[in-house]
């Protein structure tokens, strides 16, 4: 059960735990580590407040999806995922859950 005064679920810690320990997670799951670390870092930028260097995050997305490609079927939000940020007012960690909730708080006093 969620906690009183913090998020509304529990999936936000479920993902920070998944990839905060890639190698248990690799243990468990049979993913690469190399594109669990990849993918944890592509949420952190998602979530993020500030500008993201597109040039760069559509080079390190590219290289992910190309790990991916290797292993596992293709995975579209890496390739869309610069265009989506581009197309953003805000950054993009403004659209999130977290973002929703500060406000709902906000919203509540």
């Amino acid at each position: 059960m969620p906690k009183q005064k913090s998020c509304s679920t529990n999936d936000g810690n479920t993902a920070r735990k998944f990839f905060r320990h890639p190698e248990e997670t690799e243990e468990i799951t049979g993913v690469e580590f190399n594109l669990i670390k990849r993918l944890g870092i592509i949420l952190e930028c998602i979530n993020c407040n500030i500008k993201i260097n597109l040039e760069k995050f559509a080079e390190f997305t590219r290289v992910s999806q190309n790990i991916y490609l290797r292993n596992y079927s293709w995975p579209k939000i890496l390739v869309t995922l610069r265009d989506i940020i581009e197309a953003c007012i805000l950054p993009i960690g403004s659209y999130s859950e977290e973002a929703q909730e500060a406000r709902n708080k906000h919203n509540r006093q």
